[in-house]
């Protein structure tokens, strides 16, 4: 029995091709490598997502920052920031959306300083099992 395998893993003179062996390393490699590359490829998205609405964040926040100095007011609604105001007076282009809306959350929350210093909060970004959730 050992003889016919090592008769089969050895090629003859001018024998083309692979022994079945060697085909079975080459895919078990393949899949070592794949199920390493799968998932840190996987986030990409909610990581690009995540960054996005921090990206964001700051741009609502300096854009409110301005409007707050130049007009001694905040773009303030009862409920939040009204993005519209800073789309009104130039501060932005249109209206941002949260990137990753998980049951219609609030889109951005913000707190004004006593001191006028406003900081905008992108809803609660948790990361649980490799994925980001927004509160």
């Amino acid at each position: 029995m050992i003889t016919k395998i090592r008769k089969m893993m050895t090629r003859e003179e001018g024998q083309k091709g692979f022994t079945l062996v060697e085909l079975i390393v080459v895919m078990a490699i393949l899949a070592v490598l794949a199920g390493i590359a799968v998932p840190k490829f996987g986030n990409i998205l909610t990581d690009s997502k995540y960054k996005a609405h921090n990206s964001n964040r700051l741009m609502i926040e300096k854009a409110a920052q301005s409007y707050y100095n130049l007009s001694d007011t905040t773009p303030a609604a009862e409920k939040g920031l009204e993005l519209d105001v800073l789309v009104d007076a130039g501060y932005l282009d249109k209206a941002i959306d949260n990137p990753c809306p998980i049951d219609n959350p609030p889109d951005y929350t913000f707190d004004i300083g006593a001191d006028g210093t406003i900081t905008v909060h992108p809803g609660v970004a948790t990361k649980t099992d490799g994925s980001w959730k927004v509160d």
